[in-house]
């Protein structure tokens, strides 16, 4: 027969030449030697050789879309094993770049280049010194669009040749859009990022 150590500890006794460690922590490594069991002595240790189990990637992968103006909030079920988890974003599904490590089981994305009107893709890794896990399946999170607020204290000034406009900043608003009544119906004459034209 065998005796198969773990890390220096006698783990099994068996007479097949292999074993199947079901035992262990997935994403941490262990060191294995072998010593063969005779009826009076044991032959010297085998030379030594590690593995590790996989780890398993996050389940249950939830995020926000459209709840927060701010942010986008990640949360998942605990990896067995893990130290901590990668994040992952882009705005095209086929390339993501690594944004955040953390130790926790949630993740409020809060970059300030997140914008507005766009889907953003999101996967995660599970990972220890060791290993990293297979990366989960691609969630879909977007920020909240802001309501802007209306136009207040429009002010028309009758120039000789042009009617000067302006008004109050509207809360968040970027961009303006002028429109005239032009032969019965509304047409965009021009924009501005100021509030005055």
């Amino acid at each position: 027969g065998y005796k198969v150590y773990r890390d220096d500890v006698i783990l099994t006794v068996t007479s097949n030449n292999f074993y199947n460690d079901t035992s262990v922590i997935p994403g941490k490594s262990y060191s294995y030697k072998v010593v063969a069991k005779g009826i009076h002595l044991d032959s010297l240790p085998s030379n030594s050789d590690s593995g590790y189990r996989m780890l398993t990637p996050p389940e249950s992968v939830t995020v926000t879309s459209g709840i927060y103006e701010d942010k986008i909030v990640l949360s998942w079920n605990a990896s067995n094993g893990a130290t901590g988890y990668k994040i992952f974003r882009g705005t095209i599904p086929t390339s993501l770049s690594l944004i955040a490590t953390t130790n926790q089981t949630s993740y409020s994305d809060t970059n300030t280049d997140l914008s507005y009107n766009t889907n953003y893709y999101y996967t995660i890794e599970a990972y220890t010194t060791v290993t990293t896990s297979e990366q989960t399946n691609i969630v879909i999170g977007s920020l909240k669009t802001p309501n802007i607020g209306t136009i207040t204290n429009l002010k028309a000034t009758t120039g000789q040749s042009t009617v000067k406009l302006s008004w109050d900043a509207s809360e968040n608003a970027t961009e303006y859009y002028v429109k005239c009544n032009v032969t019965g119906s509304l047409k965009i004459i021009t924009s501005t990022t100021n509030t005055n034209v």
